[in-house]
């Protein structure tokens, strides 16, 4: 107990220090920009992350740390939940192991210090979990336990409130209650059914948003995203292999073990084996079956994480078992610590120092701090509209002196969503909140990397797309960002839209073995007609 609670303390210290080290990636700095307009719903999530970057931000301030303050704290909670789970569904003699296994995956340890939606959802889902095994605790039902199923209810509402993946929680408590004893005798209680109709109340704003929306964030989460590239049956093996690497070889196949070992307990008449199962299996079934279907463009990993924390309840008995045998299962016994505990460390060594050179770990979260200092260093210069090139037929706007100590009025573009948001937050970042200024819009082109991520329709909505720079901003000077070098095709719509561009920085970023580059075009807001879009694939 003692060691893992220490052990707990110093990570919850890791990852805070890790959260404010660690720039923010394009997801998190999207999020963001939604915490800076709340609204019910948006064009890819429901309201609960962004609601909770607006809780930090308003704590810490415009800060990396800020963005993700309420996450970490959420994420410390994870391992808590996994105990008091332990304690309910489990052997007594193995919880504070089960906590302990809870700290030692590398994934749930980085992905809760981060601004993602997966920290509240598996802290909503595990306390679903939890009020769903006290319902149930008995084998004959107890009025005194209805109101656990309200508990379970207004978790549900949190996890519908954060991410539509909360439906595999659902579907797996449903499966549970239609299929065990217990289950169907709590169903003729009504107790689920009231638990039910709390939890719609967290679907009600995103449902209002769908249908204001034509179902457009819906049809994106569960078609748009998904098969774009057609039906690719190989990730059926390729998808075992990410998740063994992203839990660590070792620990996974335990977990494996673990499940077939938690499905026999379930089919012999273990009831809590039984609810442990049908969480865990719909989330790791369903993610695994659905693969051949799901963009790889998209980061997927981390989406049947859930289905693990169930099975860290068993897994330490099945160690302990291992553990008093002979031979490989002995050796395996022994080598899975140490093997999660020397992968965690360096991970977390690699995030600080970047001496590894673990690319897929520093890669998304390169060059967007760096780029953003660079604009906000040529805006604060006296000399920034001059650099962007030849006067020209200047408009009426454009104006060479700044007013008040204000930076005169160039338009911000920005070529995608990432780079428009990561642009957004740096300015709000360098500007001084007590000198009354309005921050600068950062307009963001139509790009396919917007639709790939269901972003585009956001932007729409606050007046912060292509189509509302050309009818807002004609005639305007522009500073235009882009990722890398345009391709031909982008490089021709890019100039249709700002003319004809002139490169005024390249920024080049290189850590732990990833690359990224931007560039700085100047240009000019055109008056005509938005071009069409083209496949810039």
């Amino acid at each position: 107990m003692r060691l893992v609670l220490i052990a707990w303390a110093g990570l919850l210290v890791l990852r805070t220090a890790l959260a404010a080290h660690l720039g923010l990636f394009g997801d998190e700095a999207f999020y963001w920009q939604c915490a800076q307009q709340l609204d019910w719903a948006y064009a890819d999530h429901p309201f609960m992350t962004a609601l909770l970057v607006r809780v930090g931000t308003a704590w810490l301030g415009v800060e990396p740390l800020g963005v993700r303050a309420a996450f970490v704290l959420l994420g410390a909670a994870v391992p808590l939940l996994i105990l008091v789970l332990a304690r309910r569904t489990g052997d007594r003699a193995h919880v504070w192991r089960s906590m302990g296994w809870a700290m030692l995956l590398p994934g749930l340890a980085f992905a809760t210090c981060l601004a993602v939606p997966d920290v509240p959802l598996l802290v909503a889902d595990l306390g679903a979990l939890i009020a769903v095994a006290r319902a149930t605790d008995a084998a004959t039902p107890d009025p005194r336990r209805r109101g656990f199923w309200l508990l379970a209810g207004a978790c549900g509402a949190l996890a519908l409130a954060t991410h539509y993946r909360a439906l595999l929680m659902v579907a797996g408590v449903a499966g549970y209650l239609v299929s065990t004893r217990r289950g169907r005798a709590a169903l003729a209680t009504g107790g689920p059914w009231a638990g039910g109709l709390v939890m719609l109340a967290g679907f009600l704003p995103a449902l209002v948003h769908n249908l204001e929306h034509d179902f457009a964030p819906l049809r994106y989460q569960f078609a748009e995203r998904h098969g774009s590239s057609g039906i690719d049956l190989g990730q059926l093996l390729l998808q075992p292999l990410e998740q063994a690497a992203f839990v660590t070889p070792l620990l996974w196949i335990t977990l494996l073990a673990t499940a077939v070992v938690v499905v026999r307990r379930a089919r012999s008449g273990d009831d809590r084996c039984a609810l442990l199962a049908w969480f865990s299996l719909t989330h790791l079934l369903v993610y695994w079956i659905a693969s051949p279907l799901s963009d790889t463009d998209h980061a997927r990993v981390h989406w049947p994480l859930p289905g693990y924390l169930p099975l860290l309840v068993a897994a330490p008995g099945l160690l302990a078992g291992w553990a008093a045998r002979s031979g490989l299962r002995r050796t395996l016994a022994r080598l899975v610590p140490a093997s999660a505990v020397l992968t965690l460390a360096a991970l977390v060594f690699d995030a600080f120092t970047g001496a590894i050179g673990i690319s897929s770990l520093h890669g998304p979260f390169l060059g967007w701090d760096q780029m953003g200092a660079a604009v906000t260093a040529r805006r604060a210069s006296p000399t920034w509209i001059a650099d962007l090139g030849p006067r020209g037929d200047l408009d009426p706007r454009d104006d060479d002196e700044p007013r008040s100590g204000r930076a005169p009025p160039v338009v911000l573009v920005a070529d995608d969503y990432a780079t428009g948001a990561a642009l957004a937050f740096a300015l709000a970042r360098a500007d001084d909140p007590g000198d009354g200024a309005p921050r600068p819009p950062v307009f963001v082109l139509d790009h396919r990397h917007n639709d790939d991520h269901g972003r585009q329709a956001q932007y729409d909505v606050w007046s912060r797309d292509e189509t509302s720079l050309l009818r807002t901003r004609a005639g305007h000077r522009a500073l235009l960002v882009v990722e890398g070098a345009p391709r031909p095709a982008r490089r021709q719509r890019l100039e249709a839209l700002l003319g004809p561009l002139r490169e005024v920085e390249r920024l080049d970023t290189e850590r732990g073995g990833s690359r990224r580059s931007f560039l700085l075009l100047a240009g000019r807001v055109t008056s005509g007609p938005a071009p069409p879009r083209r496949d810039e694939r």
